[in-house]
């Protein structure tokens, strides 16, 4: 979602009216907002966790760093 309405901003802003990039601009802060929030979702999960046997945890940990 993050990749395509990049795409779609830097194609749209250039023949838009400011109406219309305002309205993007609140869509990138409400995708900011989600991104956080998924941060601090993995990390309150999965950061303290410790890795000894088990893959699935330190799949999902070096998924929270990648994401963060």
């Amino acid at each position: 979602m993050a990749a395509i309405t990049a795409l779609v901003f830097a194609v749209i802003s250039i023949f838009s009216q400011y109406r219309t990039v305002a309205m993007l601009f609140a869509w990138e802060w409400i995708l900011v907002i989600l991104w956080a929030a998924m941060t601090g979702l993995f990390g309150s999960m999965y950061y303290h966790e410790k890795v000894e046997m088990e893959r699935g945890v330190a799949a999902m940990k070096t998924a929270a760093n990648f994401d963060a």
